[in-house]
């Protein structure tokens, strides 16, 4: 850790570089910390000040969306992953990805819609490839999970299951 925080001072123009420092920060991040100091503090400033001179960027959206997937930080990527669909548009991954965010914040028919268009999305790769659902799996489990809570949510009001009243 200390020495790719070395290389972004011997080298503070390399942006991959901070891109990786700040993936090294998530990666050893306590999990018992419930302050983020690490995902918060330390890699969402790096990788926020790079998406914005950078917001086309899929690397560095994908690492905000892995360092705010927690409920407490969650509305801090919100801006970047309703974005990130349209950077990376045929990649199912990608296409996935907001769906973490979506679910921290119960915004349930963005969930279903991101993991629908992940699902469609890894179908034409397989189809192209000759393959049999390359990348379907991960987006399929989470439509799956997502279409009864949304449901659930809408049948019983908006504080079933203790969900936030301002989203829908």
């Amino acid at each position: 850790m200390k020495s790719n925080g070395k290389i972004i001072h011997q080298y503070p123009t390399d942006k991959e570089a901070s891109i990786f420092y700040a993936l090294a920060l998530n990666a050893a991040a306590d999990p018992a910390d419930k302050s983020f100091s690490k995902q918060k503090r330390k890699a969402g400033s790096i990788l926020n000040a790079l998406y914005l001179s950078q917001p086309h960027h899929p690397g560095i959206v994908h690492y905000i969306i892995h360092t705010y997937d927690s409920p407490k930080l969650a509305p801090l990527a919100l801006p970047a992953t309703r974005k990130y669909a349209s950077i990376a548009p045929s990649s199912a991954h990608a296409l996935h990805m907001p769906s973490h965010i979506f679910t921290r914040l119960g915004l349930w028919e963005e969930c279903i819609q991101s993991n629908l268009a992940s699902v469609s999305s890894a179908q034409c790769y397989a189809q192209a490839a000759g393959t049999k659902g390359i990348g379907m799996k991960n987006s399929t489990v989470w439509t799956t999970w997502c279409m009864p809570t949304c449901k659930r949510r809408k049948s019983t009001g908006k504080k079933a299951m203790g969900l936030p009243e301002n989203n829908e």
